[in-house]
């Protein structure tokens, strides 16, 4: 049974029809053979008992001559003179044999011997006097006997008794062989038949089955393979209207959604993975982002304790200045975070009352202008209608037009404008801030309102921040019922405009501007010129002033660059002493600034020590860094490295000549402003 399960589809459907039809013909045949032995034993019978009476009858007329000339005839006598006539009837290939007996049982003719062949029936007959017919067994062979009364004919009153006295009985008995050689002839001409009609229909059955279900099942296995190797496309052909159609039909639908799903669950990966890359340049940044500030924060801090408790000087008011900056920059971005976690979460809760929006764009452009003169941008803010008091958080709506302000300078290239306008729109206040700067392409704008979508996130990324921004921004501006969204041309500049819903009253508003200077890379000329010169490359401008600090009170002059291009344009012209190298540069990375300048015969013996919030070590010794230093980085351990460096006695780097040729700006006495 278990072997039954193993065997092909082909091979149980054909078993199986196989079955039925052997036990369907059995059944029928023997019903068949049953009913030609019945007919033919019918048959037979009635042929021998006309034969009987043909017998009888002729005894009779035997005897009935007999008694014509006189004589009585005995049966015994007439059983000898009917010899001839009896012998004539056994000559029939029915008859087995013909007997006579007397009334008392005495067999007194016979064609052959076989006495005793039923013998109860002749007995009987001679009792009851009625004809009597049985089937019997003689040597094996099958018989049918009859054993007919031999009456006393009318004609035979005059000498004898009544009419109806039994002058014997007569026996004839009939083989049935022929019966038994017709029943076998018709079985094997059915068992002929049978095999060749099952033979007939087995192949036609074959052929049917192959065309109507085994090829298409076939097919269903060969696209079931394919589907389970991972080719989603395949498809079962449909060939048909009737139960394999349909389950080709439901097949297909059940495989296109698996590919739908298959599909959803791909685009959903993808999704994962960009959020989880979006997640991890998010934390390299605000772990950027948070190092710096707190970096200035505890150098300057050091700077303060050094310089003991005589009160602050002029230096020690702008280190205090620094530190308060870093702070309230800390502070921002904590706030931010914490303010987007709220959003999320729906707890946060806005303090809604009248606010002017002539008021809020003064405070916004007082908060800007700063910002806008150290890059040399032209801040504008314009009003197209009197306008209304609007129903809003004041903190939080300055805070969306904040960000997006300093959003558009930090953008802008120096001389470049900024623009916030407001206008009455649609029964709202629409504030657009516009600037002339790089821009964003299509395929960006879709990103910069998601969370982690910075657009610049590689280690050459030239202006700060998390990214979190616009996000926040959006969220505020939704709470307040209002919309927010960026028209923008690659290369051109962008517009971003929000919406807030407005209540009664009106003020106006003005327009102001004022202007600022940006200051150019530095070199100290405060010190001797003989003290060695280190060159400090670093983007954000408050760790750069405290290294330099550091550097001027041990008694180094420095330095500044705030870029890649920059530090290998002052390297090569002033051959300082040594270089402290962040990775983390606007136009050029740190790590092409570093071979750069190993590469190049005239920078290459010049120490390196990269200072970065990268944990990168091993790839900065590689490249050739004289040391590697992660933000913070400790006052003591770098000025240490500095004096090893005189240990192995380099050269002092003073960069004299490029002091006397006057192509870098003394700027030591202004606070020096990233460009």
């Amino acid at each position: 049974m278990t072997n039954m399960f193993r065997k092909s589809l082909e091979a149980k459907i054909l078993g199986l029809v196989m079955l039925v039809l052997v036990v369907g013909f059995s059944i029928f045949a023997v019903y068949d053979v049953s009913e030609i032995s019945r007919a033919l034993r019918a048959q037979k019978e009635q042929s021998i008992t006309g034969l009987s009476t043909e017998v009888v009858q002729s005894i009779q007329n035997t005897m009935l001559a007999k008694s014509g000339q006189g004589a009585a005839a005995e049966p015994e006598e007439v059983a000898r003179t009917a010899t001839s006539a009896l012998d004539n009837l056994r000559q029939n290939p029915q008859v087995a044999k013909i007997q006579v007996f007397n009334p008392e049982g005495r067999e007194i003719f016979g064609t052959t011997g076989g006495i005793g062949l039923a013998r109860e029936q002749v007995e009987s007959v001679l009792v009851n006097g009625e004809r009597e017919s049985v089937y019997a067994r003689d040597n094996g062979d099958e018989f049918r006997v009859v054993v007919e009364p031999l009456p006393n004919d009318a004609r035979c009153q005059e000498c004898h008794l009544g009419d109806g006295e039994l002058r014997g009985v007569v026996l004839v008995s009939s083989s049935m062989a022929d019966v038994q050689s017709a029943v076998d002839a018709q079985k094997v001409r059915m068992g002929v038949v049978f095999v060749t009609g099952l033979a007939i229909l087995l192949l036609v059955l074959t052929i049917s089955l192959r065309v109507a279900i085994l090829k298409p099942m076939r097919q269903f296995v060969g696209v079931i393979k394919d589907i389970s190797s991972g080719d989603l496309d395949q498809r079962v052909r449909i060939g048909s209207k009737d139960e394999v159609g349909y389950l080709a039909e439901s097949f297909n639908r059940m495989t296109d959604s698996l590919q739908s799903s298959q599909e959803n669950l791909r685009t959903a990966n993808l999704n994962l993975l960009e959020a989880n890359r979006l997640k991890s340049e998010f934390l390299s940044v605000m772990s950027h982002e948070l190092r710096t500030p707190l970096n200035a924060i505890i150098g300057f801090s050091e700077v303060l304790q050094e310089a003991g408790s005589n009160g602050p000087g002029d230096r020690e008011e702008k280190y205090l200045v620094n530190i308060e900056t870093s702070g309230r920059h800390l502070l921002q971005l904590v706030n931010d975070i914490l303010d987007l976690a709220k959003v999320s979460s729906d707890s946060l809760e806005l303090h809604l009352e009248d606010v002017s929006v002539p008021q809020l764009l003064e405070d916004i452009r007082k908060l800007g202008h700063p910002f806008a003169a150290q890059r040399r941008l032209w801040l504008e803010v314009r009003q197209s209608d009197p306008l209304p008091l609007i129903k809003a958080d004041p903190a939080k709506v300055k805070r969306v037009l904040y960000n997006l302000v300093s959003n558009a300078i930090k953008f802008t290239p120096e001389g470049g404008h900024v623009t916030i306008d407001a206008r009455l729109e649609d029964g709202s206040v629409a504030i657009s801030v516009t600037d002339t700067g790089i821009g964003i392409s299509e395929e960006d704008q879709g990103r910069i309102f998601t969370l982690f979508g910075q657009l610049d996130s590689s280690h050459t990324r030239e202006h700060e921040g998390t990214g979190v921004g616009l996000v926040l921004s959006k969220k505020l501006v939704e709470l307040h019922g209002g919309r927010i969204w960026v028209e923008s041309e690659l290369g051109r500049g962008s517009t971003f405009t929000f919406t807030l819903p407005l209540v009664e009253g009106r003020r106006r508003a003005s327009d102001w501007q004022e202007s600022g200077q940006k200051p150019l890379p530095s070199v100290d000329q405060e010190l001797v010129k003989g003290q060695p010169l280190v060159l400090i490359v670093e983007d954000d401008l408050q760790t750069s002033e405290l290294l330099s600090l550091w550097l001027r009170d041990a008694s180094y002059r420095t330095a500044r660059a705030f870029d890649g291009e920059q530090a290998l344009a002052m390297a090569r012209e002033l051959k300082p002493y040594a270089v402290t190298l962040d990775i983390l540069l606007p136009v050029i990375d740190g790590w092409d600034v570093l071979k750069a300048l190993k590469a190049d015969p005239e920078t290459r013996d010049i120490p390196v020590i990269i200072v970065s919030i990268l944990e990168k070590s091993r790839r900065g010794i590689e490249l050739g860094a004289f040391d590697y230093f992660v933000k913070p980085v400790e006052k003591k351990e770098l000025l240490c490295k500095l004096e090893s460096r005189k240990l192995f006695g380099g050269p002092m780097g003073t960069g004299a000549s490029d002091l006397e040729s006057g192509i870098y700006t003394d700027s030591s006495n202004n606070e020096a402003e990233r460009p």
